[in-house]
């Protein structure tokens, strides 16, 4: 990438970003036309690929954009004061669902993104989700009181399977309606959360 993209102006920047994120979203990765993303961007496709070397490195960096704009905004509230898992989780996954609500094309987009079934594609989610669920433990869940689980849970693998559950609902629900329902979406991950935490924690802690 050119460093001369970050010595543009703020809101040319956000114009070149939201722009390829939209139509990444809208018609996936081989389908979007770089021409017509330079268009609504509104610059030529030779200065789109001054800034970003081809469609791939351009891609990838909207994908870090996107992947690093979600974790400010989902993991921006004070836990500390938190230490039951369950109840932090659920904190961060209404900050998720609000969030994608405001920004359906950013849902979209990553929805894409995990879901295709080009290989390049592939590489870039696997390299972003293989440490996620530790990550996100060691970062954001210091304070949680793990004694509760069963001694054959991991809870890295229950922040798992309610993050594919709940992106792959909010992607069902994007295709269908074209918007994110915060009522909804709540009401269905506190019943997979629910289900989980009677298989996940000892019984003295239910």
């Amino acid at each position: 990438m050119n460093k001369k993209f970050y010595q543009l102006e703020s809101q040319k920047q956000m114009d070149i970003i939201n722009a390829g994120i939209e139509y990444f979203a809208r018609f996936e990765y081989k389908k979007a036309s770089t021409e017509d993303i330079a268009k609504s961007a509104g610059i030529s496709k030779s200065l789109l690929f001054h800034y970003f070397k081809n469609k791939e490195t351009y891609f990838v960096f909207l994908y870090n954009y996107a992947e690093e704009l979600i974790a400010s905004k989902v993991f921006d509230s004070d836990l500390s004061d938190e230490n039951d898992f369950f109840e932090v989780l659920e904190i961060v996954t209404e900050n998720k669902c609000t969030f994608f609500a405001e920004n359906p094309y950013l849902m979209d987009f990553l929805a894409k993104v995990r879901n295709s079934d080009q290989q390049f594609v592939q590489n870039i989610v696997n390299l972003d989700t293989d440490n996620l669920a530790e990550d996100t433990i060691k970062e954001y869940f210091s304070t949680i009181e793990f004694e509760k689980f069963k001694d054959d849970i991991k809870p890295e693998e229950i922040i798992e399977m309610l993050i594919l559950l709940l992106d792959g609902y909010l992607s069902n629900r994007l295709k269908i309606n074209g918007k994110v329902e915060l009522d909804d979406s709540m009401k269905k991950y506190k019943g997979w959360a629910k289900v989980l935490k009677k298989s996940a924690y000892k019984e003295e802690f239910l």
